[in-house]
C-alpha cells in the first residue's frame, strides 16, 4: 500500500522484546487512505520459535489518539484480532489485512494482549520487557565493507538478506540478531530469521567483515595477476600467423555462443563429483537458463548433508536455514540439532547439550 494513494501518518518502532511470547510484532506503519479517507493500520507480526499451525488467534490492544499524541475522548483503547492464524502456514502475517481505524486517528499505540493456542492455552501480556542497546547500521559501513558483506550474503535467499540491517552485538545474557531480534543466550539461531548464530557473528561482524575483505584483495591481486600474464601470451598470438588468428577467434565464437550450455554441463559435472562451491560459482552466473537456480538449491542441499554426515552440524544448519522448505531443509535443521546434541552427550559436554 506503499503508493501515492497513502499519506503515510506513522511509522511504528517496536525495540523492546517479550522471551515468553510466542509472537512479535515487527514492524508497523499508520496509514491514510487519500480517495476513501480510511485510517489503516498495518503490522507485520512473527511467530517466534514454534510452529504457525499451533496457534489459533493473536488479539492486539490499540489505543487510538489524535496527531499531538493525545487520546480522543470518545474512543476507548480497543481490540483487534488476527483469527485462523494457522491456516496462513506462514510464520509473518498481517501486511496483507489492515486494521481499519475510526478517520479521526492520527497516531496509535500497539501492542500485545493475548495469544491462543489450537490445544486451548493462552498467553496474556504481563509486562517484562527488555530494550536492547542501540545496535549500528550495517549500512553505517565504509563502502568497501559494505560491498564485501554483499558478497559474502549472496548466497543468502533474498528473503534472509534483506533482513539483514544492523551489526550483530553480544550481550551478558542475550545476543542481538543482524536483523535486529533479541535472542537468548542458548539460541543457536534467530528465532525470527533463523540464520545461524555462528555464522552471523563470524561474518557479520565489523572485524570479520575486514578480513573476508583483506582475502577478496588478495585474491582479486592474483587473478589480476593471472590477466597480465594472460595478456603477454595473447601479444604474443596476435603476432603470429593469420591461421593462428582465424583458428583463435573460431575457438573464441564458439566458447561465446555455447558458454552457457558448457558452463551449465561443468556445473552438473561439478556438483556429480561433490565440488559444490566450483558447480554453484558457475550455476550463479547462468541465471534463468534452464534450470539453474534449482540446480544452485540443489547445490547447497547436497553441501549441507555433506556436513551433516561430517559432524559439521552448524554449517549444515546454517545451509538448511536458508534453504526455507526446499525438500526436507526444516526437518534436517532439527536432525542437525539433534545429532549435534549426541555427539556432545557422548563427549560428556552436558551443559552444551541441553
Amino acid at each position: 500500500m506503499a503508493n501515492s494513494r497513502y499519506i503515510r501518518l506513522q511509522d511504528l518502532v517496536f525495540d523492546s522484546f517479550l522471551f515468553d511470547c510466542p509472537v512479535e510484532i515487527e514492524k508497523g506503519a499508520l496509514l491514510l487512505d487519500n480517495e476513501t479517507k480510511a485510517v489503516l493500520l498495518q503490522l507485520r507480526l512473527n511467530i517466534i520459535d514454534i510452529n504457525s499451525r499451533e496457534i489459533s488467534s493473536v488479539t492486539l490492544k490499540i489505543d487510538a489518539l489524535d496527531d499531538a499524541g493525545d487520546e480522543i475522548q470518545d474512543i476507548k483503547p480497543f481490540n483487534s484480532t488476527f483469527r485462523d492464524i494457522n491456516l496462513l502456514g506462514t510464520n509473518s502475517f498481517g501486511e496483507q489485512t489492515p486494521v481499519v481505524l475510526d478517520p479521526r486517528v492520527r497516531r496509535v499505540k500497539v501492542g500485545l494482549e493475548k495469544v491462543i493456542f489450537l490445544d486451548g492455552n493462552v498467553w496474556r501480556y504481563a509486562g517484562g520487557e527488555i530494550k536492547p542497546p542501540k545496535q549500528q547500521l550495517i549500512n553505517s559501513l565504509r563502502t568497501d565493507l559494505l560491498e564485501q558483506l554483499n558478497r559474502d550474503i549472496l548466497f543468502l535467499p533474498p528473503r534472509s538478506r534483506e533482513r539483514i540491517i544492523y551489526i550483530p552485538q553480544q550481550l551478558d545474557k542475550y545476543w542481538l540478531c543482524a536483523c535486529g531480534r533479541l535472542n537468548e543466550k542458548s539460541m543457536v539461531a534467530c528465532c525470527r530469521c533463523g540464520i545461524i548464530k555462528k555464522w552471523i557473528f563470524e561474518n557479520l561482524s565489523g572485524g570479520n567483515i575486514q578480513k573476508n575483505l583483506d582475502r577478496y584483495k588478495e585474491k582479486v591481486h592474483q587473478e589480476e595477476e593471472q590477466k597480465v600474464r594472460l595478456a603477454k601470451r595473447r601479444s604474443w598470438l596476435r603476432n603470429a600467423s593469420l591461421l593462428v588468428i582465424d583458428i583463435a577467434l573460431a575457438i573464441v565464437v564458439f566458447f561465446y555462443l555455447g558458454l552457457p550450455l558448457i558452463k551449465y554441463t561443468q556445473a552438473l559435472n561439478l556438483l556429480s563429483k561433490k565440488e559444490y562451491d566450483n558447480a554453484i560459482s558457475l550455476l550463479i552466473p547462468l541465471g534463468n537458463y534452464r534450470n539453474s537456480k534449482e540446480m544452485i538449491n540443489e547445490a547447497y542441499y547436497q553441501k549441507a548433508n555433506d556436513f551433516l554426515s561430517n559432524k559439521q552440524f552448524d554449517a549444515a544448519m546454517t545451509i538448511f536455514s536458508t534453504l526455507g522448505n526446499y525438500k526436507n531443509s526444516e526437518e534436517l535443521i532439527k536432525e542437525a540439532n539433534y545429532q549435534r546434541a549426541n555427539d556432545l552427550l557422548s563427549k560428556k559436554q552436558y551443559d552444551e547439550a541441553i
